[in-house]
């Protein structure tokens, strides 16, 4: 089967893609696995990638997206950071709080949410502290520095442990779309088909089962 060279963003480099790809290693014996992980679009031709996870839009018209799931996001914040401030129980006072978020151009500061009996509101936030890469984002809201949204899957530990504390629970925002990327060819590898199939097994779940 040979190796497969398969790129994600820098937060599925843990546990969320080991879990993803150990059934994969353990059923393909002679597929060999090379890692890349960065928070930035990567060329998949020129670094001879066979594959990319990819969260949220796609823009890039000449590549193959394949729908893996739907994660759902989550406004949060370290409890110090709660504690100085008002309770926070209207969307409206997101404007008003130390936004931390990602400079990507696919991660514009304009926030949706959607509230009880169908309220809508749409929000602007100026963010006090933008990164490139999501740990970094993640870091600085368990530091106690602000407000950031997360992915659920990878926040909901420090959910459950007290370390993070989610804000207007009542409130959704929109999710994100994960997908698998691949150049445009002709007919996919048996290497590209089985890893697209295991990581669709292990992303399907939305992701929004409730924390205790």
């Amino acid at each position: 089967m040979g190796e497969l060279r398969l790129a994600a963003p820098v937060g599925f480099s843990g546990t969320l893609i080991t879990q993803a790809l150990k059934p994969l290693l353990e059923n393909h014996r002679q597929l060999r696995l090379q890692l890349f992980f960065q928070d930035e679009r990567i060329d998949l031709v020129a670094e001879r990638i066979d594959l990319a996870i990819r969260v949220g839009n796609l823009a890039d018209s000449s590549l193959v997206a394949r729908h893996l799931g739907d994660w759902s996001s989550v406004l949060c914040a370290a409890p110090a950071y709660l504690r100085q401030r008002a309770p926070i129980n209207r969307p409206e006072q997101l404007t008003e709080v130390d936004w931390i978020s990602l400079n990507t151009s696919n991660h514009l500061n304009h926030l949706t949410l959607s509230g009880p009996g169908g309220e809508v509101c749409k929000l602007r936030l100026e963010p006090r502290v933008a990164a490139n890469g999501m740990l970094a984002v993640r870091q600085f809201t368990l530091d106690g520095l602000g407000v950031s949204y997360q992915p659920l899957p990878e926040v909901r530990d420090a959910l459950n442990d007290g370390r993070l504390q989610q804000l207007l629970p009542e409130w959704r925002i929109p999710g994100l779309g994960i997908y698998a990327v691949t150049p445009r060819r002709e007919a996919q590898p048996a290497k590209v088909k089985v890893a697209i199939e295991a990581l669709r097994r292990a992303f399907a779940t939305d992701g929004d089962e409730r924390w205790s």
